[in-house]
């Protein structure tokens, strides 16, 4: 089980966000961004690769030394990416208007809104009940 928390947007879309490593993070960078609408980031990740590339050509001409450096810029990126991405992510989903509801012990990001719908339903009839 994994824990996700769930966020809720005024217009009714809900998503649900793991709350630990990613590995498509890790491995896709800003293609995993890009798909899920992080667009600043994915742009971010972009020009530094673009810079970094540059900047180690500028240096280091067309050797060896210019490839390790972009693949050590690439896999260190890949690391912080994998680690933080999903915290990113939730930070975008708040600052497009969602509010976070909560967390959810789950097996996977649909199964955490499945159960999160159920929260709210028992939630709703709970106080349907108890107004009379």
């Amino acid at each position: 089980m994994k824990s996700y928390k769930i966020f809720e947007h005024p217009s009714g879309d809900v998503a649900a966000i793991k709350e630990e490593w990613s590995w498509t993070a890790f491995l896709f960078g800003w293609i995993w961004a890009l798909c899920h609408g992080v667009w600043p980031l994915a742009l971010a990740l972009l020009a530094l690769g673009m810079l970094v590339a540059g900047i180690a050509k500028a240096i280091g001409g067309e050797g060896e030394a210019t490839l390790g450096a972009i693949a050590l810029f690439g896999f260190l990126n890949s690391i912080v990416l994998g680690s933080i991405g999903n915290w990113l992510r939730a930070r975008w989903q708040i600052r497009k208007g969602y509010a976070c509801m909560g967390s959810v012990e789950a097996g996977s990001a649909a199964a955490a809104l499945k159960i999160h719908a159920a929260d709210a339903k028992f939630g709703a009839r709970r106080a349907d009940s108890l107004r009379g």
